[in-house]
C-alpha cells in the first residue's frame, strides 16, 4: 500500500511541496543521495575539467568540429557536477533540517540546470554521430560545408534552446504539459541519431569491404588507419548514447509514475535514486571516451607530471593525429 508524505502548504513553482515529518525510508534515501552526489560531483568536475583543458590546449584537437562537440558534452557534464549535484546535495540537506526556503531555491536550480544539461548532452551526442556520418557522405566537400565556426554557433543554439525550453516550465499554464516538450525532443534526436549511426555503420562496412578488395589487389591504402578510427569513434559514441539512455529512461519512467500515482514515499525514494544515477553518468562519460579514444587519452596523460605518466608519453602538440580529424576519408582513393 502506498504511503503519502506529509507536505507543507508552501508553493515552489513546479517542485513538489516541502515535506515535513521525514519518514525513515526518506531519511535513509536523503543520506545516501548526499554521500553519492558529493563523491561523484568531485569526480565529474575533475574529469570533465581535464578533458576541456586538453582539448582547448591543443590547436589540432580544437580545430576539429567533432572535438568542439565533445568539449560541449564535457561542459554540460561539468555543469552537472559543479552546479546540479551541489545544489541537489543542498536540497536534500534542507529536507533533513526542514529549511523550506533553501529547499525551494536549491531544488529549482538543480532540476532546471539538470534539464538544460540533459538536453545539450543528447543534442551533442547526436551531432557527433551525424557529423561523422556527414564526413563519410560528403567526402571532400566536408571541409567546405562543416566548419568550426558553424559548429560553435550550433553549440550556442543548443544551450540557448534548452535554456528557453526549461524556462517555460515556470509558466503556470505550461507546467502541467511541459514534460511533452523534452519527450518529443528526446524522441526526435534519438531517431535522428539512430538513423545516422546505422547509415554510417553500413557505409563503414562497405568501405571496409573495399579496403579488403584493394589489399587483395595490392593497391595503396593511405586512409585505412583513418577508417579504423571512424569505426572506433562510432562505437564509442554509441556506448555513450546507450549510457545516456540507460541513465535517463528510468528517470522518465519515474516521472510518468509520479503523474499517475502522485508524489508518494515510494515515488520520492525512486526519484532520488533515479536522479543520482543520471548525475553519475556525468562522471562515467569522460572515462568512456578517454578509455576508447587514444588521442584524448594521450592528451590527458601528457597533462600529468612526468613521473606519473604510464610509459612514454607523446610530447607536445606536434604529435597529435586527432581521431576526429577535419579530413574525411578519401573514399574515391580506396575505390579506384
Amino acid at each position: 500500500m502506498s504511503h503519502r508524505t506529509n507536505h507543507s502548504q508552501g508553493s515552489c513553482f513546479f517542485a513538489p511541496p516541502f515535506i515535513t515529518n521525514v519518514t525513515p525510508p526518506v531519511y535513509i534515501t536523503n543520506i545516501a543521495s548526499v554521500v553519492l552526489n558529493l563523491i561523484f560531483s568531485v569526480l565529474a568536475v575533475t574529469e570533465n575539467a581535464v578533458v576541456i583543458f586538453v582539448i582547448s590546449k591543443s590547436r589540432h584537437l580544437r580545430s576539429s568540429p567533432s572535438n568542439i562537440l565533445l568539449c560541449s558534452l564535457a561542459i554540460s557534464d561539468l555543469v552537472i557536477g559543479s552546479v546540479c549535484q551541489t545544489f541537489y546535495v543542498v536540497y536534500k540537506v534542507s529536507e533533513l533540517y526542514e529549511w523550506p526556503g533553501v529547499y525551494c531555491v536549491a531544488r529549482l536550480v538543480a532540476v532546471s540546470f539538470g534539464w538544460v544539461c540533459a538536453g545539450v548532452s543528447l543534442m551533442t551526442i547526436s551531432s557527433i554521430i551525424v557529423d561523422r556520418y556527414l564526413a563519410l557522405l560528403l567526402h571532400m566537400r566536408y571541409n567546405a560545408l562543416i566548419t568550426t565556426s558553424k559548429v560553435y554557433r550550433l553549440v550556442l543554439v543548443y544551450w540557448i534552446a534548452c535554456a528557453g525550453i526549461v524556462s517555460l516550465r515556470f509558466m503556470p499554464e505550461v507546467e502541467k504539459s511541459w514534460i511533452l516538450l523534452p519527450l518529443v525532443l528526446l524522441a526526435g534526436f534519438l531517431l535522428a541519431t539512430l538513423v545516422a549511426y546505422f547509415r554510417m555503420f553500413r557505409m563503414v562496412r562497405r568501405i571496409h569491404s573495399d579496403v579488403l578488395d584493394a589489399r587483395s589487389s595490392r593497391r595503396d591504402l593511405p586512409n585505412s588507419t583513418s577508417l579504423s578510427r571512424y569505426k572506433c569513434l562510432a562505437a564509442t559514441m554509441f556506448y555513450v548514447l546507450l549510457l545516456f539512455l540507460g541513465c535517463y529512461v528510468p528517470f522518465l519512467v519515474i516521472m510518468a509514475t509520479e503523474a499517475v500515482l502522485g508524489y508518494t514515499v515510494e515515488v520520492m525514494v525512486a526519484y532520488d535514486y533515479a536522479v543520482t544515477i543520471v548525475f553519475v553518468s556525468s562522471s562515467i562519460n569522460p572515462m568512456v571516451y578517454c578509455f576508447r579514444i587514444r588521442e584524448i587519452r594521450q592528451a590527458v596523460i601528457n597533462t600529468l607530471p612526468k613521473r606519473f605518466r604510464p610509459g612514454r608519453a607523446v610530447d607536445k602538440d606536434m604529435a597529435w593525429i586527432t581521431t576526429f580529424s577535419k579530413q574525411p576519408i578519401n573514399i574515391s582513393v580506396i575505390r579506384n
